[in-house]
């Protein structure tokens, strides 16, 4: 066989192989499943439950004698409690995340023998 032969079949191949590559990738990207990630699901399962028990936490706090010495800070802007109990149910129904920042009078530097809490909830959606 003479080159010119050699060059002929080696085109040939790279042809050959180089459709049926093609055509692979085109045909597994058309059969991708559109499926959501369980490992999200989980983690909406998991985001969900904690609000969830985070809201049951304020309630608690709510109720107690003390519930005064809470500061309660709704986006950004404080709410005196009397405020915050009459609006409570639509702002834990919009809240997306709910801090508590415990003993804050130590955060801030303050010697007290009070207990005071700090309550963050946030209802709107934050952006990156």
């Amino acid at each position: 066989m003479k080159h010119n032969q050699y060059f002929k079949i080696l085109v040939f191949l790279v042809w050959v192989f180089s459709t049926t590559a093609m055509y692979a990738q085109y045909d597994a990207i058309s059969n991708l499943p559109l499926k959501q990630n369980p490992a999200y699901q989980w983690a909406n399962e998991s985001k969900r439950a904690s609000i969830k028990e985070a809201k049951m936490q304020v309630d608690f706090y709510l109720k107690q004698k003390d519930a005064e010495n809470y500061i309660y800070i709704v986006d950004g802007q404080v709410l005196p409690v009397n405020d915050f109990k009459e609006y409570k149910e639509s702002i834990l129904k919009q809240a997306r995340a709910i801090n508590f920042v415990k003993r804050i009078d130590s955060v801030m530097g303050y010697p007290s023998h009070r207990r005071r809490m700090l309550i963050l909830i946030t209802t709107q959606t934050v952006e990156d």
